[in-house]
């Protein structure tokens, strides 16, 4: 019987997503119309890469192929799988999600063997609003990015 995968917690979740003000240059003219570009939330995610199975052997960081982010609506339906293949990963920015609205993440791992682990704990998050300029800091950390979506 091979040897389970160890649970992977979520730590630091929604950091780093606060609202910027937007900088402006002129007002529109009064008689224009302006259509307000719809805004863009996110929640970025991190977490350890496990040390051992739920077994207690232990687990190395080459035995881990990749995890898996499930992110839903409502507690306990995912609406969407994100798979992250590489295993030193251990921080990822979600986009595409609406701002103030509350959703449903998990994370698994999975090992060389094909092996999923059963999903963390639920975590219920709030997307935040995201700037552009924020999104470019998190590329420079050469944190991905990943579009999670569930429309």
């Amino acid at each position: 019987m091979r040897p389970m995968l160890l649970l992977v917690a979520l730590t630091a979740l929604a950091s780093g997503c606060a609202m910027q003000p937007a900088a402006t240059t002129a007002a529109a003219p009064a008689d224009e119309r302006v259509e307000v570009a719809s805004q863009e939330g996110a929640i970025a995610l991190e977490w350890q890469l496990p040390r051992e199975r739920l077994d207690g052997t232990p687990l190395s960081s080459s035995d881990i192929a990749g995890y898996r982010i499930y992110i839903g609506n409502r507690p306990g339906h995912t609406g969407r799988v994100i798979a992250i293949d590489d295993p030193q990963q251990t921080r990822v920015l979600l986009r595409g999600l609406k701002p103030g609205h509350r959703y449903h993440v998990a994370i698994s791992t999975v090992d060389r063997e094909g092996l999923e682990s059963p999903r963390s704990a639920e975590s219920r998050l709030v997307a935040a609003p995201i700037t552009e300029g924020q999104v470019a800091a998190f590329e420079r950390e050469r944190s991905p990015i990943q579009h999670a979506s569930l429309e």
